[in-house]
């Protein structure tokens, strides 16, 4: 009834700030405490979060104001939506003096960047239809999409009139999901607005890959498997396919302990022309198995980006039962593209 929304955003930071507050109870308590657009401001800066994230806040008029808030630490910038528009706000942070997250950071500019190609162009239907149209992928210069894996809660807020519609659909949204619409004076009572389609392929696919993590993160790795099997079967998308098949090596490598076996998977990997996005990962993937495998090594750190130079050291140099222990630390995250390595030592010399 204000006339305002507020969204967060997470963002990528270094710190966890032990003596911070958790940034749900800083929004709850934002949100009573504040009375005009400018308190936002005044509020935050006396407090400390645990780790960083975005106040975005816009009102009715068209202005907008992003916080940045990591631990006691601020940035902000304002903008106009009457003066700019459309504004896009992905997890990149406004101030770029985070390393370590480039993978991710590239993942959110390739989304920021297909965002704004998609709304340059005339475009029928909801906006909701449009931002979560996923099948959209170019074959050459490819980008991610602005929906991912993990994008299950889609909603537009319209101040001026009064109305919120939301995306239904089961797992990752896609385009062909319905639409219902809530009053934000009567959230109780909501009226479908536009009735699912039926999927196409390439809808069926993504829906079968978040899936596919989904159980993976369970520990139901048969399952994980099924579904993703399923998604490379279903998948329309050239580039997708190399991405499905790439995890499926990410995966082979992780629960097989045949080396009959991890040489097949080893020469499927060397075979695959993985986007931008992957290449590091499939350097490193590489170096893993020849080594597990015992095989005369055909890539060196100078093949990886800077920041993942050290890792790749770090593993090559590992002795053998350590390197074992590490690989069974490998978390494959499809959504962001990425293999994850807790054990990396971030340490800077």
């Amino acid at each position: 009834s204000s006339g305002l929304s507020l969204a967060l955003h997470h963002k990528p930071g270094q710190v966890f700030h032990k003596s911070g507050t958790g940034i749900f109870q800083m929004a709850f308590e934002a949100l009573f405490e504040m009375k005009e657009f400018g308190d936002l401001k005044k509020i935050l800066k006396n407090q400390s979060s645990v780790t960083k994230w975005a106040f975005i806040m816009g009102d009715k008029s068209g202005l907008v104001q992003v916080i940045d808030i990591d631990g006691p630490s601020m940035n902000i910038e304002s903008y106009n939506l009457n003066e700019a528009s459309p504004l896009i706000f992905t997890n990149i942070p406004l101030q770029k003096d985070v390393e370590g997250f480039e993978s991710y950071l590239k993942l959110c500019s390739d989304r920021q960047s297909w965002l704004k190609d998609k709304l340059s162009r005339e475009f029928k239907g909801h906006i909701l239809d449009t931002l979560t149209d996923v099948e959209e992928q170019k074959a050459k210069k490819w980008l991610h999409p602005a929906a991912t894996l993990s994008t299950i809660a889609a909603y537009e807020v319209n101040l001026t009139l009064g109305h919120v519609d939301v995306k239904e659909g089961e797992g990752a949204l896609v385009a062909s999901d319905a639409i219902m619409r809530f009053s934000l004076a009567n959230a109780a009572d909501g009226i479908e607005i536009k009735a699912a389609t039926k999927q196409k392929d390439f809808e069926k696919a993504w829906k079968r890959i978040s899936l596919a993590q989904s159980s993976f993160d369970e520990g139901a790795y048969d399952m994980a498997y099924h579904h993703l099997q399923m998604s490379q079967a279903l998948m329309t998308n050239p580039t997708w396919k190399t991405i499905i098949a790439f995890f499926q090596c990410v995966w082979d490598f992780i629960f097989i302990n045949n080396n009959r076996e991890l040489a097949h998977t080893y020469k499927r990997l060397k075979l695959l022309q993985v986007p931008e996005n992957l290449k590091d990962q499939k350097i490193l993937l590489i170096m893993r198995l020849e080594k597990k495998l015992g095989l005369q090594a055909s890539v060196s750190e100078n093949d990886v980006s800077p920041a993942l130079r050290d890792l790749f050291i770090q593993e090559k140099e590992a002795p053998k039962a350590l390197f074992s222990t590490w690989m069974n630390l490998l978390y494959p995250r499809i959504e962001l593209l990425n293999v994850y390595t807790p054990y990396q030592n971030k340490d800077k010399k």
